[in-house]
């Protein structure tokens, strides 16, 4: 063995961390966009449930079988989930800023995620 293949052996173990360093930072900031994805899914769905119970109750307020208390009570609730849809929306974009940060891209890059998220199943 040659005194410099310590060094180089050293320095190709470096290179290789830092390569997987990247690589799983990668996988994260994807897996953080798919995962935005959903949640913002999941606030819509909740966002149109809302609006339909705002709607069930201002037809039960206008057949005089409920009272203004219970349709502003809805109203507070839509608020509350809009707002969370709003947070939802924004969380997304900062992920995907995330990931084409990781990635080396300008912060707006568009992209098409193709993995869905699913639960990991540990295999031994």
């Amino acid at each position: 063995m040659k005194s410099g293949d310590p060094g180089r052996q050293m320095s190709r173990e470096e290179q290789r961390r830092t390569e997987m360093q990247v690589i799983a930072g990668v996988v994260r900031a994807y897996y953080g966009v798919v995962l935005a994805a959903e949640s913002l899914k999941t606030a819509e769905q909740a966002l149109r449930s809302a609006e339909a119970d705002l709607k069930r109750a201002e037809s039960v307020r206008a057949a005089g079988m409920s009272t203004d208390v219970d349709v502003l009570s809805i109203r507070v609730h839509l608020a509350a989930v809009t707002e969370q849809r709003i947070q939802r929306a924004a969380q997304l974009d900062v992920a995907k800023s995330g990931l084409n940060d990781a990635l080396g891209l300008p912060l707006d890059t568009p992209h098409t995620l193709s993995t869905a998220l699913a639960p990991w199943t540990c295999r031994t």
